[in-house]
């Protein structure tokens, strides 16, 4: 399947697949149904790509390490997690100089660089120091304008469940094994018992 989510999710939910309150799936209206008809179509149309059309490295074993969430983890089986978790360190003063460095302009710019992603920075489109890289790379320049307007992934310790459960009603959909609603349905059904 090709990289829907976030198509989906504002297309059909305005940025969120759960309620305000985080007790219930949202992604199953009106809206939710109509957008998923949409990648129906491209799907069936044979106008969406099938498979990955960029090589994951850290997934290949040819890099040591990546930036990520729980995403990243089907397919890999031997991985480690370093987590991030500044509120109860042993040691907030060595936590906090972590973070000061990381947000620094010039990391941000290497991320940039080396791994192609755009760090979530309001001022990413209008800080100087970003500003060779952008003219040098037009393409990203959208994105970097769009970043200061963007909402943050649905915070629920349940995330990666609710996303994998909405990504096989996806996909049966989309394979043409349930109708869009009743495959939304059903896996609103499936959300909504995890979050009680």
């Amino acid at each position: 399947m090709f990289d829907y989510l976030e198509l989906y999710d504002n297309t059909a939910t305005k940025g969120h697949f759960l309620s305000d309150d985080g007790k219930r799936a949202i992604f199953a209206g009106p809206a939710g149904v109509e957008a998923l008809k949409v990648f129906v179509d491209i799907h069936q149309a044979g106008a969406a790509p099938t498979s990955p059309v960029t090589e994951d490295l850290f997934s290949n074993g040819k890099a040591a390490m990546t930036f990520a969430g729980s995403w990243k983890f089907p397919g890999i089986e031997d991985a480690g997690v370093v987590k991030l978790d500044f509120q109860q360190s042993k040691n907030p003063d060595a936590a906090w100089e972590f973070v000061k460095f990381i947000i620094q302009e010039q990391q941000s710019l290497d991320c940039i660089k080396i791994t192609g992603q755009l760090p979530v920075r309001g001022d990413l489109a209008t800080n100087p120091t970003f500003a060779t890289y952008l003219e040098e790379h037009p393409e990203l320049k959208p994105f970097a304008e769009a970043i200061a307007y963007t909402l943050s992934m649905d915070l629920s310790e349940h995330i990666w469940e609710v996303l994998s459960t909405f990504s096989m009603a996806f996909q049966k959909a989309c394979l043409g094994k349930e109708d869009p609603q009743t495959a939304l349905k059903d896996a609103a059904s499936e959300v909504n018992k995890l979050l009680k």
